[in-house]
């Protein structure tokens, strides 16, 4: 039979799950406040997707492969759990590929976000480590001088240009202030302001 062999492996949507529970959520309070649905609808729905997260989060919830897709899904959740009416609300007024575009930008942000800080938390202990070693000589080598002195910490310096570079670039897409990012970064506390 077609698919037996991956059969077990977990859909990909699920690393979507928690987001497509964002976005419905939202959704549904604008379809709300546009007077579309009323008041108990968004509760049923608003409850159905608290229980539904509660599950997500304690790994209790796994997406069924037999339903099409996530956003199926999550809908099917709520009419069990709530009654067609909050399940068959839920899409009013938007599209899947909406849905499926919005689902994957929060999970993209998510993941940038989770890299910046880790990256962040990775350079200020570099920092840390360059400050403290800023008198450790080494030998240095560059093309045209070997065996330049130098020190640990100077070295160590020229990594964390690279990774602020790259900073920067995940800065790109969610914008802060120099102050911000100086503050998460230690330069003001390690170098003073400028």
């Amino acid at each position: 039979m077609c698919g037996t062999d991956v059969h077990d492996i977990p859909m990909a949507d699920q690393i979507l799950l928690p987001f497509d529970i964002w976005t419905n959520r939202a959704h549904c309070i604008m379809l709300h406040k546009q007077e579309i649905i009323s008041a108990n609808c968004l509760e049923k729905i608003l409850t159905g997707l608290g229980k539904l997260e509660n599950l997500v989060e304690k790994g209790n919830f796994s997406l069924d492969p037999e339903k099409e897709d996530v956003h199926i899904n999550v809908e099917d959740f709520i009419t069990e759990d709530q009654g067609a009416e909050g399940g068959g609300r839920m899409h009013i007024g938007r599209s899947r590929n909406d849905q499926t575009a919005c689902d994957m930008r929060l999970y993209l942000r998510s993941s940038c976000l989770k890299l910046f800080f880790a990256v962040k938390n990775f350079t200020s202990a570099l920092l840390l480590q360059a400050d403290e070693n800023a008198e450790s000589v080494m030998p240095g080598f560059t093309h045209y001088q070997p065996a330049m002195v130098t020190s640990w910490g100077h070295w160590l310096c020229s990594y964390i240009q690279g990774l602020c570079r790259d900073l920067e670039g995940l800065h790109s897409h969610f914008p802060w202030s120099i102050e911000i990012r100086s503050e998460l970064l230690l330069f003001l506390e390690h170098f003073g302001p400028h």
